[in-house]
C-alpha cells in the first residue's frame, strides 16, 4: 500500500501565499480572503490526490528546468510545484499572481 504524499512549501511559496492573503485582507476584506484561501486549500487537496493534474511549466529562458508544473486559482494565483513519485513529495515552490513575468518567476525559483 502506498504511503501518503508529503506536502512541503519553500520559504518563497510561504511568503507568496501570505502576500496574496494579505492583499485580499487589506483590499477586499476578511470574507474575500477566506473565500480565496478555501479555493486554495481545495486545489492543494486535489493536488495531494492527483499530483500530475497541473500543466507542465515551460520556461523559455530555462528549458532545462523540467519537472515543474503549475495550477491556476482563478485570476488571482498560480501555484508552481513539483512532484517526486519516488519520495512521494509534493513540493510547492512558488505561489504568485498569474501574470508575473517569466524573469520574475525564474528569480523566485532561484531564491528558494
Amino acid at each position: 500500500m502506498a504511503g501518503p504524499i508529503k506536502l512541503r512549501y519553500s520559504k518563497v511559496a510561504d511568503k507568496g501565499l501570505d502576500g496574496i492573503i494579505h492583499f485580499y485582507l487589506t483590499n477586499s476584506g476578511k470574507k474575500s480572503a477566506t473565500e480565496f484561501f478555501g479555493k486554495y486549500r481545495k486545489k492543494i487537496n486535489q493536488l495531494e490526490t492527483m499530483p500530475r493534474m497541473g500543466s507542465p511549466l515551460i520556461l523559455r529562458s530555462q528549458p532545462e528546468k523540467s519537472g515543474l508544473r503549475y495550477l491556476l486559482i482563478g485570476k488571482s494565483c498560480r501555484i508552481v510545484y513539483s512532484y517526486s513519485q519516488v519520495e512521494k513529495l509534493l513540493m510547492i515552490h512558488v505561489v504568485v499572481h498569474p501574470r508575473i513575468s517569466e524573469s520574475t518567476l525564474v528569480g523566485l525559483l532561484e531564491e528558494e
